[in-house]
């Protein structure tokens, strides 16, 4: 394992291990831009690896191509067998609305998430049936959002939430459990009553990630949640919800909440690794005036995050007691995960990427995890908002696609969506990288990305945390995520 260490300036870097006589390259790395998630102005740096299997003696040195605009540490790192953990999150909003999901989809949806076969305890096997296995992801943490209840009103409940995890722990080895909170809540009476929601917003935990053996051990205590004036239900432990104000940031359409509990990638002892999870639900779009609500909701998202982290610091790291740093938001050990329906305009206008600096600007590091890795053909497209074809004067990328058709800058730097000719699997509108989208039979339909999964704190600065990233495919097309274009129905 050989980790180097760089501080980005300039465009995308290459890593090459190069061995022989005669140098040549044995492994090589391609490190994107969005993989560099510390801040500089913290001193933050960046830890990528190598692996590198070493069968013989021999002289190997390590380079970076190109240098330029990288700060590199003045040596080599290296870890041989390094202790690693996978943790694998998923977040999806399944949409309250008049033909709502019933108890059978979420069973569903819990199948596909978090679970994959079935365990057939009569003889003594798992079954993983060729149709459904290789589309399950067997998720460790599920953010979900706006799942259904048994009635139409602002008050909580837990029924279709519960469906989902009786199904999870019936078709696996694994304890589950959640921690619930209302996603959002309206003003019946201003937008003409309740009739299809508001929904639920709970975040799963499976038991290798409990932070203890208890489930309990998932939740933050009372007197966290109330010096984060979270509401818990009237003492409800597994309840925590975070209301995220606007902050005077306009008023918006809703009220906004974030879901929060704990999790423990084990290392052995007290090397665990701590992570803080938040499933949060954010004002809707409905075009720029909700773009301010959404800034003064991350604002008041970094409060809450600050408030927990003083009440319970060993939700987000593992520093001792007397550690005059523990409760700071740039400790270094700090981990945090922000999942959720964010409500971002990633294709119309790379929203998220002044939510990521915001982020980044009060922990110390912050990558949105959509912006790490390419695709599969080797192309950087998945990352939303980066064209590759370079950036007109207006500082937007050339030949990329407006959602819709009613953008007033003009062209050639933006096109509408609607235009025939690019939705191709190579179209720089990243069609194929959608969580939302109005129910259609073709590929060329407008789509957003609403949804996000971003690590935050400087404790992920040693991790190369990123393993991988994929939307769930519902539609058979191929397409630089989908090589194989087989879908799923959700």
């Amino acid at each position: 394992m050989v980790p180097w260490s760089a501080e980005r300036h300039g465009d995308d870097d290459a890593v090459q291990i190069l061995s022989g006589a005669v140098w040549r390259t044995i492994r090589s790395r391609n490190i994107p831009g969005g993989a560099y998630g510390a801040d500089p102005a913290t001193g933050g740096f960046n830890k990528f690896a190598l692996d590198l299997d070493v069968q013989h003696a021999g002289t190997f040195r390590v380079i970076a191509v190109p240098a330029a605009g990288v700060s590199l540490f003045e040596d080599w790192r290296h870890e041989r067998n390094p202790e690693a953990t996978v943790l694998k999150v998923a977040t999806y909003n399944t949409l309250f609305n008049s033909e709502s999901f019933d108890a059978s989809k979420y069973a569903n949806i819990a199948n596909l998430l978090g679970t994959r076969g079935s365990l057939d305890p009569l003889h003594h096997r798992i079954e993983e049936r060729r149709d459904q296995a290789p589309f399950q992801w067997e998720s460790d943490v599920i953010g979900m959002q706006e799942v259904i209840k048994e009635h139409d009103d602002n008050a909580p409940d837990d029924k279709y939430t519960a469906v989902m995890l009786d199904e999870l722990k019936l078709r696996g080895p694994l304890d589950w459990t959640f921690a619930q909170g209302c996603g959002e809540t309206w003003d019946c009476v201003v937008v003409g009553g309740c009739s299809d929601g508001p929904g639920m917003n709970p975040t799963f935990v499976n038991s290798n990630f409990f932070p203890t053996e208890l489930p309990a051990s998932a939740y933050f205590s009372s007197a966290a949640k109330k010096r984060a004036d979270c509401y818990d239900r009237d003492g409800h432990p597994y309840y925590n919800e975070c209301h995220l104000s606007k902050q005077g940031m306009g008023d918006g359409d809703t009220y906004n909440y974030a879901t929060t509990a704990k999790v423990a990638e084990w290392r052995g002892g007290a090397d665990a690794r701590l992570i803080a999870m938040f499933n949060v639900h954010m004002e809707a779009s409905k075009g720029p005036k909700d773009f301010a609500p959404r800034v003064g909701e991350i604002r008041s998202l970094l409060k809450i995050m600050d408030r927990l982290l003083e009440a319970d610091h060993l939700a987000f790291n593992g520093a001792a007691e007397t550690d005059e740093h523990k409760p700071s938001p740039l400790h270094h050990q700090n981990r945090a995960i922000i999942m959720g329906d964010w409500n971002v305009c990633a294709h119309e206008c790379g929203e998220h990427y002044w939510m990521v600096r915001m982020l980044r600007e009060h922990f110390g590091y912050a990558v949105d995890v959509s912006m790490v890795l390419p695709d599969a053909n080797g192309s950087l497209k998945q990352t939303m908002h980066t064209g590759d074809f370079g950036y007109g004067a207006d500082e937007v990328p050339i030949g990329y696609q407006h959602m819709t058709s009613d953008d007033p800058r003009p062209g050639p730097a933006w096109l509408a969506c609607q235009s025939t000719h690019v939705h191709s699997a190579s179209s720089a509108f990243r069609w194929w990288a959608t969580d939302w989208r109005n129910k259609k039979s073709t590929a060329d339909k407008a789509g957003e990305r609403l949804s996000m999964i971003v690590l935050v704190g400087s404790g992920w600065e040693y991790d190369d945390p990123v393993l991988s990233y994929a939307f769930m495919r519902d539609r058979n097309f191929v397409s630089p995520m989908n090589p194989s274009g087989r879908g799923a129905e959700m």
